[in-house]
This record gives structure tokens, C-alpha cells and sequence, in this order.
């Protein structure tokens, strides 16, 4: 049952499903329009506006502001305004998330890409370990093969057995007849939970100094009694 609703979940595509209709606003005033998107949550993307064909970025003309939802908004509204509006949706080819229920495992999910009119053979997945918080570096080193040999029909896959509390980069990269292409970019960064211990601490030895009773104090576990014994010898330590 767990399985059927991953392979529901990785069905749900990113889409627009409420594009810009026509707008007609008095000079001066404010025009919005609209752009609303579906998609899955674990899978982040990007809108992008166009006037005329041209990409409109909104850092470059104050009056002018895409909104997170999608939304083209468009103050003090000029002659020059006028014309043809678009949006576009684009998400990454690679997408991964954590599973809820088995919490050091990941699914990695891809679109492929153009194979360059040379039939895909199969598929190279490859993952690094990545700081937990803060800015990744741009660097190439750190990333290990985890697989080589995905069927190339194959979209996901998943990765288990991984380390908890540790924060993961995934990519993907196609092998044809010509030989390995070049990699994805790399996926979202997916942080793995703490893991719960398995069970008590095994023999292990705490030692503490207390040095104003000159008292050298002794807690070790007893894995035969499943229990601490505590022990403390006086007058052992100099001064």
C-alpha cells in the first residue's frame, strides 16, 4: 500500500492550470494577472513572465512585481504596457524527497532529458553529503556513484540506508551508446531526521574528577545486570 501511494504521488505533475487571461486597465491604474500553478509539494519550481516574447524581470522596474502565487502585478499601468503576456512554469529535472515512514531513505525522481538522438542505455545516479543549513558551495567534488545500472525506462528510484541527521544532494546522468552524458543539475537539498537509538548504551566508562574531596568518581554499565554501577575512590588523587 506504501508503494502505490509513492508511485501516486510521483504521477502529479508540475502545470499551469489557471493561465493569464485578457486584461484591459485604465492608465495608471493597477493590472493584474494571473498565472496559478499545481504541482506537487515536494517538487519546487519557477515562474517566469514574458511581454511581447521577452522575459520580464521585475528586480530591474519597480512597478512591475511577480508574486510568489504566480501573480503578474503591474502599478502605474503605461501605454507601453500594452501587448502580449505569457507565463511559464519550469522545474528541475531532478526531484527527491524524504519518506515519511522510513526516515533514512529518499526518493529520486528524474525527467529526462534531450538524448541527443542516441537511444539511452541507462541511467548513473550519483549523491554527496552537503552542509545541513547555509549556503551550499559551488563545487564539483564530493559526489559518489550510488548507482549505474537503472533500467533506462526507469524514472525513480530509491535510495535507502542512508545517514541520519545528514543533509544529501542527488543528480542523475544517462549512458548512451557514445558513452556517460553530463549530469543533472543537482536536486533540492533533502535533511534526514535524527534516528532514534536502538537501544541502551553498551559498556561504556564515565570517569569525573571531583577535586575539592579528592574523590575520583567511577560510572561504568553493567550490560549483564542492565544497569549503572557506580563506584568512588577517596584519597587517590593528588592536590
Amino acid at each position: 500500500m506504501r508503494f502505490q501511494s509513492l508511485l501516486q504521488r510521483l504521477l502529479l505533475k508540475t502545470k499551469i492550470v489557471q493561465p493569464p487571461g485578457d486584461t484591459r486597465v485604465i492608465v495608471g491604474h493597477i493590472a493584474t494577472m494571473y498565472c496559478k500553478v499545481s504541482s506537487d509539494s515536494s517538487v519546487p519550481y519557477e515562474i517566469k513572465w514574458f511581454h511581447d516574447n521577452r522575459e520580464i524581470d521585475d528586480s530591474r522596474i519597480n512597478r512591475i512585481k511577480i508574486h510568489l502565487d504566480g501573480n503578474l502585478e503591474i502599478r502605474e499601468a503605461r501605454a507601453s504596457d500594452a501587448g502580449f503576456y505569457n507565463c511559464s512554469v519550469q522545474s528541475p529535472d531532478v526531484s527527491a524527497f524524504r519518506l515519511l515512514n522510513t526516515p533514512k531513505t529518499v526518493n529520486l525522481s528524474w525527467i529526462p532529458a534531450f538524448d541527443g538522438n542516441s537511444k539511452i542505455l541507462n541511467w548513473v545516479i550519483q549523491r554527496r553529503v552537503v552542509l545541513v543549513s547555509g549556503e551550499i558551495p559551488e563545487t564539483l567534488d564530493g559526489w559518489i556513484t550510488e548507482t549505474s545500472n537503472i533500467s533506462a525506462d526507469q524514472r525513480w528510484y530509491l535510495l535507502t540506508n542512508l545517514k541520519a541527521a545528514a543533509a544529501y544532494q542527488l543528480r542523475v546522468s544517462a549512458n548512451n551508446s557514445v558513452g556517460e552524458g553530463p549530469p543533472s543539475e543537482p536536486s533540492s537539498r533533502v535533511i534526514l531526521p535524527q534516528e532514534v537509538p536502538s537501544g541502551p548504551p553498551v559498556d561504556f566508562e564515565l570517569t569525573g574528577d571531583v577535586k575539592l574531596c579528592k574523590t575520583k568518581v567511577v560510572e561504568k554499565f553493567d550490560s549483564n545486570k542492565k544497569k549503572n554501577v557506580r563506584r568512588s575512590y577517596k584519597n587517590i588523587i593528588s592536590p
